[in-house]
């Protein structure tokens, strides 16, 4: 498993700090996708250091 299985759509918010990043003006709105949750990043973190 990895992060697209776990938080498939946890790209569109990188992307959207991006871009409001390159962005002239200042960044109004609110990312379109939520954080990973606690559970999901224990998850990933798990399997990142190898962790069945």
């Amino acid at each position: 498993m990895t992060l697209g299985s776990t938080a498939p759509d946890a790209w569109r918010r990188q992307v959207a700090f991006l871009l409001d990043g390159l962005s002239t003006e200042t960044a109004q709105r609110p990312p379109s996708v939520a954080p990973l949750t606690p559970q999901q990043m224990y998850d990933v973190m798990g399997r990142l250091a190898g962790a069945p």
